[in-house]
């Protein structure tokens, strides 16, 4: 009797197709390694399990391979793609030291029984139809989506899935009450598969390798494209020529985008917020993005210097300077809001030369670099030719900033001249602005790191970006986007001066 209890209790816990742990397996689990008394003890023992990580893997299209082939070869198919992930989960070649931060030696080689390796290694589940869950500890969110790209491309080479071209797309969430991750996964698995067939990136398009360094911002017509991007040895860093231009410009997009896949990660969970010294926040993927940036920035072009929100300069003297803002609008990160954005802005010798502003929870991308115009997700872009404010949108981050502000005056006249005004803030209203969604975009505030991609990218869609003194700098303080036949009411409205149309 205690063997057939036994062999239900498995059972009812095990996918009778896949012979993977079902959903209720997996529930139970996660009940288990997420209870209050387990991370407690974890935190006490020094293995300290600090982290798990969820990847939501579906099959691409399998409704209509169902259909096309019918059932019994749809299940061939998922039994197959199932013994990908079960040697996901028992290979230890597979874990890519899921042991343990780097930064934490003391976590790679833990005692077997102690708590902190409860999810060593890798845990794998069927939810129920075409979807597969894979969870992994301690884990960096770099590593995770390294992994899960790994596992993407292992079904796509089975031999009994290639030839039928069955691939898989995945999505990223930390885990904390695991029902709230697995629909943040489900989330970012949907604006994965969305933004990679408007890339028409192929198969792996999921997590925006292919299209990283070829797609988007062209080269001018004519040029080759260059294989790989060119050390600062090798350019002119005084006047870059198009190609070269057009090389880090292409460069930068790939860069941002896999800073954004980092940041995807960790949207829509609960993460620990610190506040820095200037009352902003921060969190761990701010840092993680530009730590990524960095690492990216230094490998390609070793002799570039680099600045960021986060982190200290690297050769601030070098005449091509990488300006970073891992995430900005944090604020809106951390509450679930989409309207964040990476930015990456390029000087040579002190001037913008590139920029791309990335929004990874809305799928677009705006590039831009010097001559060679402006592209939203590939296509050209260009600034609104309205020339009347009374039938303008005009945008700011937060009117609580110009409260006791010596503009506020000045934000009040422009806000009843203007048609309408909403606060869709940060990189995002300037995006509007650059794309012709917008016709004004006011940050009363803003550090070089925010304003550095935004003057390119509004210049070169047609438009002026300007401090509101007027001057064209992204060293201004502030930062004021519009279109020509705007730009110098606006700004004079926002001087306090009388309105010129009125």
């Amino acid at each position: 009797m205690e063997q057939i209890a036994e062999v239900n209790r498995r059972l009812a816990l095990t996918d009778p197709l896949t012979g993977l742990p079902n959903r209720r397996h997996l529930e139970r689990y996660l009940d288990r390694v997420l209870a209050p008394g387990v991370l407690a003890a974890s935190h006490q023992t020094g293995s300290r399990l600090r982290r798990l990580s969820l990847v939501l893997f579906d099959v691409d299209d399998f409704k209509r391979f169902n259909d096309r082939h019918g059932y019994p070869e749809g299940d061939r198919v998922l039994a197959a793609v199932a013994s990908v992930f079960s040697r996901a989960s028992a290979n230890s070649s597979w874990r890519l030291e899921s042991r343990g931060f780097p930064d934490r030696p003391e976590s790679r080689h833990r005692a077997p029984g102690r708590v902190g390796s409860i999810c060593d290694p890798p845990f794998a589940a069927r939810l129920g139809g075409d979807e597969f869950v894979v969870i992994f500890a301690d884990m960096r969110a770099g590593r995770v989506r390294a992994a899960a790209e790994r596992i993407a491309r292992a079904v796509a080479r089975h031999p009994l899935l290639s030839p039928r071209g069955v691939t898989v797309s995945f999505g990223l969430a930390a885990l904390f009450r695991w029902q709230d991750a697995l629909a943040a996964a489900d989330r970012d698995l949907r604006r994965r598969r969305a933004a990679a067939r408007s890339r028409r990136t192929g198969a792996f398009g999921t997590f925006g390798r292919k299209c990283s360094a070829c797609a988007g911002f062209p080269a001018p017509r004519g040029a080759p494209t260059p294989s790989a991007p060119r050390p600062i040895s090798a350019m002119n860093a005084t006047h870059p020529t198009p190609i070269e231009l057009g090389d880090l410009a292409r460069t930068a997009e790939g860069f941002a985008r896999a800073a954004g896949e980092v940041a995807l990660g960790y949207f829509g969970a609960r993460i620990e917020v610190e506040t820095k010294a200037d009352d902003t926040p921060v969190t761990i993927a701010d840092r993680e993005a530009e730590s990524l940036l960095r690492a990216e920035i230094q490998r390609r072009y070793p002799d570039h210097g680099i600045v960021g929100e986060e982190h200290g300069d690297v050769h601030p003297g070098a005449p091509v300077r990488w300006i970073l803002d891992p995430i900005d609008g944090t604020k809106s990160f951390v509450h679930g809001v989409p309207l964040w954005g990476v930015l990456i802005g390029i000087e040579v010798e002190g001037e913008p030369v590139v920029g791309v502003v990335h929004l990874p929870a809305l799928g677009e991308t705006v590039t831009a670099a010097r001559g060679l115009g402006a592209r939203w997700n590939g296509e050209p872009c260009s600034v609104s030719t309205e020339s009347r404010l009374d039938r303008s949108l005009v945008l700011t981050t937060d009117e609580a900033a110009y409260h006791g502000h010596a503009g506020e005056a000045g934000w009040r006249s422009l806000a009843a001249a203007a048609r309408m005004t909403r606060s869709w803030g940060d990189c995002y209203g300037h995006v509007l602005v650059a794309t012709g969604r917008a016709q004004v975009m006011v940050d009363p505030v803003l550090a070089s790191w925010d304003a550095a991609p935004l003057l390119t990218i509004v210049t070169e869609a047609g438009g002026c970006f300007t401090d509101l003194s007027g001057e064209s700098t992204i060293h201004g303080g502030s930062g004021v986007s519009s279109n020509p036949a705007l730009h110098p009411r606006v700004l004079k409205l926002l001087a306090g001066g009388a309105d010129p149309v009125r």
